[in-house]
């Protein structure tokens, strides 16, 4: 296992072959690796404001869908529909915090739990009858 040297080894070991040469040698090394060693600060700082960004991003996206989905609780729990109300207060927000707020890829049971809450809310909502067509007999 070799490891890469960083940059400011390989400045070093620069430095040090350099140093067996004259003056003048050294002063055209450093000029030289002074605007690379300044260019890589730069992409060092930019990348670092990148992921900042990202994460305070991911940050503020978490905390608005969590907001939004206890407000939709809220909501329903008003209307009494408590099942859509028990979705978003229970495993929906739990996953949402989990994904953006921590950046953790939720486990398998919440995920399960989510998608079994799902599935029983479609099955226990009936479509209601429609309604009899005009000039259809009426029974």
């Amino acid at each position: 296992m070799t490891q890469q040297p960083t940059d400011e080894s390989l400045a070093l070991q620069f430095a040090r072959q350099w140093s067996k040469l004259p003056a003048s040698h050294l002063k055209a090394a450093l000029a030289f690796l002074e605007p690379q060693m300044e260019r890589t600060h730069k992409e060092r700082i930019l990348s670092e404001k990148l992921r900042h960004r990202r994460e305070m991003t991911g940050l503020i996206a978490g905390i608005a869908i969590s907001i939004l989905s206890v407000g939709g609780c809220i909501f329903f729990g008003i209307r009494e529909n408590f099942w859509a109300a028990g979705i978003l207060a229970g495993p929906t927000l739990i996953n949402t915090v989990t994904i953006f707020v921590l950046k953790k890829v939720p486990d398998s049971r919440s995920v399960a739990g989510t998608v079994s809450a799902l599935r029983s809310l479609s099955n226990s909502q009936a479509p209601s009858p429609s309604p009899p067509q005009s000039g259809s007999p009426m029974v």
